[in-house]
């Protein structure tokens, strides 16, 4: 969407730099997406509240329930996420 960083492209030379695997976790996109771009790991969040459906080209209501990330750091440095999902709300009637 038309949502961004201000200088996105100097984060990304930050983090394509780096030597070691780098993960960025995010938030706030209605979404819960995992996946790979320039050397990075990249892992949203879905919304305490409502998700969007992917791909739609305005926000709507996705029938997923609300949802949150969790992480699991390692002291050898490994790491686990998952996303856990609460029921989805019963349709509002009009």
């Amino acid at each position: 969407d038309a949502m961004g960083l201000e200088d996105g492209a100097a984060l990304m030379n930050l983090l394509e730099a780096r030597a070691a695997p780098t993960v960025v976790a995010c938030g706030h996109v209605h979404q819960a997406i995992t996946g790979w771009g320039g050397g990075v790991r990249w892992l949203t969040t879905p919304s305490t509240c409502s998700q969007a459906r992917p791909f739609a080209d305005r926000f709507v209501d996705d029938d997923l329930g609300p949802g949150f990330r969790w992480f699991e750091l390692r002291d050898d440095g490994r790491w686990e996420s998952g996303v856990e999902r609460l029921p989805a709300p019963a349709p509002r009637l009009a």
